[in-house]
């Protein structure tokens, strides 16, 4: 997908073992998928509960095990136009 919108990055897998570390990652259960450590899901984003645990994601009227391609590529392209506009910063 980065290759298809002409985006470069890397994609990080990360292991959450524990309570804490959930937290600290803001994990909200697997799998989670965050670009620049902002979760994918809009409506996600100021969720606190944090934790190991499974997630859905809403994909028109169903719950589904993996977050849907349109939400992945709406994400990428936000986080492009913050990157642009100078708004978020890279290492």
């Amino acid at each position: 997908m980065l290759e298809d919108l002409g985006v470069a990055g890397e994609v990080v897998e990360s292991a959450v073992v524990d309570p804490a570390t959930a937290s600290a990652v803001r994990f909200l259960g697997s799998p989670t998928v965050q670009i620049n450590g902002v979760d994918v899901e809009p409506s996600a984003r100021t969720s606190k509960h944090f934790g190991l645990m499974c997630r859905t994601y809403l994909n028109g009227p169903q719950r589904e095990g993996i977050p849907p391609q349109a939400l992945m590529r709406e994400a990428l392209l936000e986080a492009c136009n913050l990157l642009h506009e100078g708004m978020i910063e890279t290492g």
